[in-house]
């Protein structure tokens, strides 16, 4: 490719990187979901085993591969969102490279990318979901770019569909089963069996390093069992509730899904619609059971590119029998429109890496190094902070029992497994159940819970919280937190 044709590539690009970065970069610490998956890297990174030594529900090869990096790296959480950065700008230049494939024209596809931009642009954060669209992305990628694939590439592709497993289970087991599907269609028994080749290496090679650390049982409990403790739910219809272009998108998605398989019993031939509609319907499935904007949209990025590469069916359809001068014009307009959201993607991103400079920066709490400074949760973690140690030196553990606990104890390189990632669906098998036996055998604790008034968040286990006020001596208050002992 000449260097003529790279430049948009290349401006899309950093218009993308940009992006991504002043909004990541600007955040003060309080995303729950950042600070739980630094939390899991961390932790792997401090020489802890999941399952074993601290609970996790989903899979966990996009903590491993963090963790690794913060060994390698400044443990901080800044490390943790340069991550973030790479991860989400890979996604989305490959979406980019996919509407390239679709439509063959790099302009339109630059158009999409900045609408898909503007939508996300409040929901930029490294999370496992990310990783299994990735994954997802990747293998469309290969199925509509590589027109003969070897035996050697149907591995590959297999093994790569294999990662999603290990990233999020349930997610991944769709994906497996599109990647599968999409060659069993297509009725060649030796593609099956090398991609099932492939997608077996990774699994084999996680299942031992479960066995080798003593962590098998961990993960059968947490990440299969535990899944039934799972009762946190929005619903699909709560998107109606959102701002106007989340109530359209709620509509336009499963409207497509629903073209997209008419057209598959129509055009049988179209590998890019079934492509698209395989993986796009695997990946909708991370919307449930709880369909909030963040899950939405990465559940629907797939499908979004289908209904864009439908109406771009209904286009070329269309194509001949508009004159050329109408062409023209309608050249103009489409590269008006991209020079325009260039231009408001990138006046925002240097506006924000403004703001970004001047704002103080965090110095005094571990591993948030360079993080936006908020002086209100810096109090409270220091405050609490001080209050566990000064208890440490009585041989008392303190425990906090909410969902911002990990918060207070990255500060102290602290990890108290089940009671720092406290959600319900998190907590093994038992569920809440299993965390007031363990309560009722414990000694010398001491256990913080919100105090009445405050509001708690929605996957707060909540059984838990009536025995401890039912059962326990309130001794005190600190913070926003009563205190409790026996």
């Amino acid at each position: 490719m000449k260097l003529k044709e790279k430049k948009l590539d290349i401006i899309i690009f950093i218009i993308i990187i940009m992006a991504i970065t002043s909004n990541m970069l600007l955040n003060e610490i309080g995303n729950l979901d950042e600070i739980w998956n630094y939390t899991f890297a961390k932790n792997i990174a401090d020489g802890l085993i999941p399952y074993r030594d601290f609970n996790l529900v989903q899979t966990p090869l996009l903590s491993i591969i963090c963790g690794i990096l913060l060994i390698i790296f400044p443990n901080q959480l800044i490390t943790m969102r340069i991550i973030g950065i790479i991860l989400l700008t890979t996604i989305f230049y490959l979406c980019y490279k996919i509407l390239q494939i679709l439509l063959k024209d790099k302009k339109i596809s630059g158009i999409i990318i900045m609408i898909l931009l503007l939508l996300f642009q409040r929901f930029f954060t490294i999370d496992y979901n990310y990783g299994n669209l990735l994954i997802a992305l990747i293998l469309i990628f290969m199925e509509l770019k590589i027109s003969k694939k070897t035996s050697k590439i149907q591995i590959i592709i297999g093994m790569i569909a294999g990662l999603a497993i290990l990233t999020k289970q349930s997610t991944g087991v769709l994906i497996v089963l599109a990647c599968l599907v999409n060659v069993i269609i297509k009725k060649n028994k030796k593609d099956i069996c090398y991609r099932l080749a492939g997608m077996i290496i990774p699994l084999v090679i996680f299942l031992i390093y479960l066995i080798i650390n003593n962590a098998l049982n961990g993960f059968i409990d947490y990440a299969i069992l535990g899944i039934k403790t799972f009762s946190n739910y929005v619903p699909y219809t709560i998107l109606f509730t959102k701002e106007w272009y989340f109530k359209v998108l709620a509509i336009i998605v499963p409207v497509t899904l629903i073209v997209m398989v008419i057209r598959i019993f129509i055009k049988r031939n179209d590998e890019k619609n079934i492509v698209l509609f395989l993986y796009g319907i695997a990946n909708f499935f991370v919307v449930f059971p709880i369909s909030d904007e963040i899950h939405f949209l990465i559940a629907s990025v797939i499908i979004l590119l289908g209904f864009i590469y439908s109406i771009s069916l209904i286009y070329l359809k269309i194509d001949e029998k508009i004159h050329i001068k109408i062409k023209a014009i309608l050249f103009a307009i489409i590269c008006g429109i991209l020079a325009s959201l260039c231009a408001i993607i990138c006046i925002r991103s240097v506006t924000k890496i403004k703001e970004r400079i001047k704002i103080p920066k965090e110095t005094e709490l571990k591993h948030f190094y360079g993080i936006a400074e908020n002086k209100f949760i810096k109090e409270k973690i220091l405050t609490i902070d001080k209050y566990i140690e000064e208890k440490k030196k009585e041989g008392k553990k303190v425990y906090i029992l909410d969902s911002e606990a990990a918060i207070y104890m990255i500060n102290l390189d602290i990890y108290n497994k089940d009671y720092d990632m406290f959600n319900k669906g998190n907590l093994g098998s038992k569920g809440e159940k299993g965390i007031i036996e363990r309560i009722q055998t414990e000694e010398n604790a001491i256990y913080l819970i919100r105090k009445d008034g405050i509001e708690r968040n929605w996957q707060n286990p909540e059984e838990v919280r009536k025995y401890i006020k039912d059962y326990l001596n309130k001794t005190g208050q600190i913070s926003m937190f009563d205190i409790y002992e026996k």
